[in-house]
């Protein structure tokens, strides 16, 4: 699980931030034939097997990947796809496994014992069943009928940005191809736009340093976000917890009105990303009332909301829509929570480098991978 700490660098840049500047020739990557085929050949396997029902299962980073592949499975080809954490599918649904089932199952090192265990116990249980990680050598890789190579190879820093990218991607892929050919052909082009928008959004690296300056006092991270958007308000809150070691969580813009709105205060920093769409309006109301509670509010969108103490992260993203738009919306947060990590003296490429009870209380637990 962990990155020794002789790997580790002592200053900018480090290997988190060699990952995050990789992330657009990775993505371009996962889109030529080689990687891109495959993934839409489990598009095209569900269908012609008559699938009805799909489970899409990880952890940590690999959870949202399954979460935004799932969205894209139900909004693209109207599957019924839902994702779960791989231990709760594990222990308690187990039972919905049939041989209409398809289980698809994501871990970036190919490793994550749970993962594994799962998609071991399915395929016995006679479900399609598919591999997603970064490394064809892996124990996830051979338990399954099929695999879908992400291409990147293990990214050596434990708060992952590229494979998480590279992985959504292959996400999109795998839903493209349960669909006929021409819409296939037309969102192929929108996806080759992924690659130049990231590019694009590294010209906010400055701006995203900035923002880690301003918000160095804030004690607390509230993401929010719907649809794609709330996996990244899911994902860029863990990268807040790995990174930043702060106390973050990303929640349904609506779920953060019910309840959890009254535990703002002034210093907590609430990131609400949002593309036009049905949830522009909620998520601005979010942000103008966690503005008057005294918030820090930062509005990522390629329409970022002109608000009084709302700040602007704009990110382009013309010709991509907003089923794909969580590719392209994390990535400038990443920047941010790197910067965020580095104002606060924190080491991002592995956990807490040289907390002894840390890793002393990691050591104690059953080892999470094989």
């Amino acid at each position: 699980m962990t990155v020794q700490t002789e790997q580790a660098r002592s200053g900018h840049p480090f290997r988190m931030w060699d990952a995050i500047m990789e992330t657009p020739d990775f993505v371009e990557r996962c889109l030529q034939p080689d990687l891109a085929e495959p993934a839409k050949k489990v598009g095209r396997e569900i269908v012609e097997r008559g699938i009805n029902r799909v489970f899409l299962l990880g952890c940590g980073s690999s959870f949202y990947a399954a979460s935004s592949a799932a969205r894209a499975f139900q909004t693209l080809a109207g599957l019924d796809a839902d994702a779960y954490d791989s231990f709760e599918f594990h222990k308690y649904r187990l039972g919905f496994v049939t041989p209409k089932t398809a289980v698809i199952s994501f871990s970036h090192s190919g490793a994550t014992r749970e993962t594994v265990d799962v998609a071991r116990e399915v395929r016995k249980r006679g479900a399609f069943t598919v591999s997603v990680t970064d490394r064809p050598e892996s124990l996830l890789a051979d338990s399954a009928d099929f695999f879908v190579n992400v291409g990147g190879g293990r990214e050596p820093v434990e708060p992952k940005t590229r494979s998480v990218v590279s992985t959504f991607v292959m996400g999109y892929l795998m839903a493209i191809g349960a669909l006929p050919k021409e819409r296939q052909d037309q969102l192929d082009e929108e996806l080759k736009r992924i690659p130049a928008a990231l590019r694009s959004a590294q010209g906010l690296e400055a701006r995203a340093k900035e923002l880690a300056e301003k918000y160095s006092g804030v004690k607390r991270v509230l993401a929010v976000g719907n649809g794609q958007n709330y996996v990244t308000a899911m994902e860029i809150a863990l990268k807040f917890k790995e990174a930043v070691l702060l106390a973050g969580e990303g929640l349904e813009t609506e779920e953060a009105f019910h309840g959890p709105i009254a535990s703002l205060n002034d210093s907590t920093l609430v990131i609400a990303t949002s593309c036009p769409g049905p949830s522009y309006q909620k998520t601005k109301d979010y942000c103008v009332a966690a503005s008057m509670i005294g918030c820090r509010v930062l509005s990522v969108s390629p329409e970022p909301y002109d608000l009084p103490g709302v700040d602007k992260l704009e990110v382009p993203m013309d010709g991509i829509s907003e089923v794909f738009s969580n590719s392209v919306l994390v990535y400038p947060q990443y920047m941010l929570a790197y910067y965020s990590a580095l104002v606060r003296g924190n080491m991002p490429d592995a956990f807490r480098i040289g907390d002894k009870a840390f890793h002393a209380a990691m050591a104690a637990v059953p080892p999470l991978t094989y």
